[in-house]
């Protein structure tokens, strides 16, 4: 996200994505705010950046819903999502 974004901001940012996911019947397994950190080039010329990692498994139709979201939001810069696995198991993966 953008550096100046304020920590509450990211904290509803991260909430908007963890009810798209809940509500599409998926587990979030963590949330880790990285705070802010040097980009590795520029992106919209800042040099800075407020990373968050979101671990969590859901149905595809959600990841569309969360991209459309990620993209729409002025304040995230730039987004990665990736397919760890075809199949999760959820218990396994809680522990």
């Amino acid at each position: 996200m953008h550096p100046a974004t304020s920590e509450g901001d990211v904290a509803k940012i991260n909430e908007r994505l963890t009810q798209t996911i809940t509500q599409n019947k998926g587990k979030i397994f963590f949330t880790r705010p990285w705070g802010k950190r040097e980009l590795a080039y520029p992106i919209q010329k800042q040099k800075e950046g407020c990373y968050v990692h979101l671990d969590f498994a859901t149905q595809p139709t959600a990841i569309v819903e969360l991209e459309r979201q990620l993209r729409l939001n002025e304040k995230v810069m730039r987004f990665v999502t990736v397919k760890l696995a075809d199949v999760v198991d959820i218990a396994k993966r809680e522990q």
